[in-house]
């Protein structure tokens, strides 16, 4: 290589000494650099941070492993595998791909900042309504020890190691916090969410916005928001009670414990609610040594308790985020609880009682969109409650039908002469005839109708029943949820998604004039029917609510079955 200021003529000799020393000068200058141009033009440009070089001196060789270990990887998995665990291998392989194969999370042998924000939201996972070890943590702390005892450019598999397998457990986090636990899926829309994944986590790194993603991916359900607040004061009670010593459990801790185990009405000590009494009424209930002592049996009962109501604000969490609504408007019913809330710009805009199904007929779980509102509305009477209900009735009162103000219409909706039919056969409507119970106050779907597709024929509606609103337990229905106040809850919703050009609709005034009016709203509003036993508070209050229909257990099983040190 000819220096820039080169004399073509030939130089005066020199002392020998003086030329090795001009040969040892631009010697050491011309390896410097070339070792400096192989350093810069082979190795990632970063800003150089407080005791680790800026250059990654193993970086051509991590990431030649990184690509071999992920390609033979993906020999064994695609995105056409429903499997989750395809599905991560997938994601981890297309992040890396996405980068060059750069690490993520490690530089050298130490770790970057990056990878400080990613361990701790992993250790964060029963923050998020995880059970503990539903992120391998162990395996990411073995893995990270290795990492720091490695030195030498031999010893590249253990930062690959740790790079790989903290990828791919923060796709697994994200995953489950946007879509819920699932072990397989494969809908096209769950394919749609993954394959954005890699290029969202690679620009949120990029910007230093890892966190906001985890933040953003998260459902905006108020519900949800309502519960993951009052998670942490949860856990710490959890916390304090495995740790706790006999008699040494503070006094708001023990109150949450029996509070939780439905010893007390309220998560808190006073005249009514005295705390050796408390005690003694948890042992009694539990079949415990009873002697009002915070003993040891009695700390690990509660232990076991809080453990399992753990588990239960898990389901709930992850039956929320299974729900997978983004908008700020809804009718969200909470079928354990008896309530209706109407969501207004993720607020609550109304509270509204309701009537559910029963546990032979139960509600189902579904999302849908109301569409319109019916005044004065006709029954048709389903066929499973002809089959399973009238039909015994009718053959043992010929009156029946008349008394109860029914008619029977054909697919035309004719009237047909309800004296041509022959009850006493098998099929009597032989699937061409229905019955009916025309509009008015004793119709069973009383004089409001809200309706929206779904496969179960299951609407909200109005009822002549009013009085079994004064139950404080309210399953009543054959699936359907009557709703107290429904006129009310039908003009907030009028008021709100019926085209303002077709005129203002008084819903009261519609009923008065028994017109049976169907109201189609101009931008119909999202519905979920959903089955919530651990609900909280905007003020943080977090209470559990009986399990209507018993699907608790048998959930959580099938849920966390891949988790050890599950409750009994």
């Amino acid at each position: 290589m000819q220096n820039a200021n080169y004399n073509a003529e030939t130089p005066k000799p020199k002392p020998i000494s003086t030329k090795l020393r001009l040969f040892s000068n631009r010697a050491i200058q011309c390896l410097l650099l070339v070792f400096a141009l192989f350093l810069f033009t082979g190795h990632e440009k970063t800003s150089p941070k407080i005791g680790e070089s800026h250059i990654d001196f193993y970086l051509q060789e991590t990431r030649i492993m990184i690509e071999s270990r992920l390609k033979i990887s993906d020999l064994n998995s695609s995105y056409g595998c429903s499997q989750i665990d395809c599905y991560l291998n997938s994601l981890v392989n297309s992040f890396y791909n996405e980068r060059n194969y750069k690490p993520a999370w490690t530089k050298n042998f130490t770790t970057n900042g990056n990878y400080a924000i990613l361990s701790g939201l992993l250790d964060s996972a029963g923050y998020f309504g995880f059970p503990h070890n539903f992120i391998n943590t162990e395996n990411l702390v073995r893995l990270y020890s290795i990492y720091q005892k490695s030195s030498h450019s031999d010893e590249i598999a253990p930062r690959v190691d740790l790079e790989i397998e903290s990828t791919r457990e923060l796709f697994r986090l994200l995953v489950s916090l946007h879509k819920g636990i699932v072990y397989s899926d494969s809908s096209s829309a769950f394919a749609s969410f993954i394959k954005h994944l890699p290029v969202m986590v690679n620009h949120a790194l990029e910007n230093n916005k890892l966190q906001k993603v985890v933040s953003d991916i998260q459902p905006r359900l108020v519900p949800y928001k309502n519960l993951m607040a009052a998670l942490p004061g949860f856990i710490r009670s959890c916390t304090a009670i495995d740790t706790a010593k006999p008699g040494s459990l503070p006094e708001y801790v023990l109150a949450s414990a029996l509070y939780y185990s439905g010893i007390i009405e309220k998560p808190c000590f006073d005249s009514l609610n005295i705390i050796d009494a408390a005690v003694l009424k948890f042992q009694r209930k539990f079949s415990l040594p009873a002697d009002g002592i915070l003993n040891k049996p009695t700390l690990q009962k509660m232990s076991d308790i809080m453990q399992y109501r753990y588990y239960q604000l898990c389901l709930n969490i992850d039956r929320l985020r299974k729900t997978n609504s983004n908008e700020d408007n809804y009718v969200f019913v909470n079928i354990p609880e008896f309530k209706l809330y109407l969501i207004e710009n993720n607020a609550e805009a109304g509270i509204f009682d309701v009537i559910v199904g029963r546990e032979e007929t139960p509600t189902p779980v579904l999302t849908s969109r109301i569409d319109k509102i019916i005044t004065n509305p006709h029954w048709t009477v389903p066929r499973s409650i002809v089959d399973k209900e009238m039909l015994a009735h009718i053959r043992s009162d010929s009156t029946y039908l008349l008394r109860h103000g029914y008619t029977i219409i054909d697919n035309r909706e004719r009237i047909v002469d309800m004296a041509m039919i022959d009850w006493v056969s098998k099929n009597p409507l032989e699937g061409k005839y229905w019955i009916r119970q025309p509009q008015g106050k004793n119709n069973a779907l009383g004089l409001v109708k809200f309706v929206f597709q779904n496969e179960h024929s299951v609407y909200l509606h109005d009822t002549p029943g009013r009085y079994l609103f004064k139950k404080e337990k309210r399953a009543f229905s054959h699936g359907c949820i009557r709703v107290k106040e429904p006129q009310k809850l039908a003009q907030l919703l009028i008021n709100r998604y019926y085209a303002p050009d077709k005129g203002d609709v008084d819903v009261k005034t519609a009923i008065n004039k028994g017109e049976s009016r169907e109201i189609k709203l101009a931008k119909p509003i999202e519905i979920h029917l959903n089955y919530i036993t651990s609900v909280a508070g905007s003020d943080g209050k977090l209470w559990f609510i009986d399990d209507l229909y018993g699907y608790d257990e048998t959930a959580i099983n099938f849920l966390f079955r891949h988790q050890k040190g599950m409750p009994n």
